[in-house]
């Protein structure tokens, strides 16, 4: 689960959507979920009615898969979807966005580059996720002090 929540951030960090600010956790929320990360910004719709940019709700999703991504690559056989399972919520929440990301963005394609980036950026997920195990939770500071 750590290094599931190291590739939200880390991924999040490498795209400039992670604040400093922002929670890292790895403590269950009692709510089903067993972790979590903030971005940048936390409401889809805002006051004003205005969805996030194309452009963000891109990152976002790429930012959302890169947990699953990082699950299937310390466990191949993962349902990502199974009914009720740890990663529903995000691969949920994922192809709800795509409906934002524009015609450019495939589902196919997001979830492509999702998986290239955590490959590139494994060895600072896992960094971040041994820190995580030590800590439970950290700030986005933090991490991108750790990344550079």
């Amino acid at each position: 689960m750590a290094c599931h929540e190291a590739a939200h951030a880390v991924i999040a960090a490498f795209l400039r959507i992670l604040r400093n600010d922002s929670t890292i956790s790895i403590i269950p929320d009692g709510k089903g979920e067993f972790g979590s990360v903030t971005f940048s910004k936390q409401a889809l719709v805002h006051d004003s009615g205005k969805l996030w940019s194309t452009r963000y709700t891109r990152k976002i999703v790429l930012a959302q898969f890169a947990g699953p991504a990082a699950t299937l690559k310390l466990e191949p056989g993962t349902n990502l979807l199974e009914e009720g399972g740890l990663y529903e919520s995000d691969m949920l929440f994922s192809e709800y966005l795509m409906r934002f990301c524009g015609p450019r963005s495939s589902k196919e394609t997001m979830w492509k580059k999702a998986v290239a980036l955590v490959e590139l950026n494994w060895p600072y997920i896992t960094r971040v996720a041994d820190e995580l195990l030590k800590r439970q939770t950290m700030r986005g500071q933090d991490l991108k002090a750790m990344l550079k």
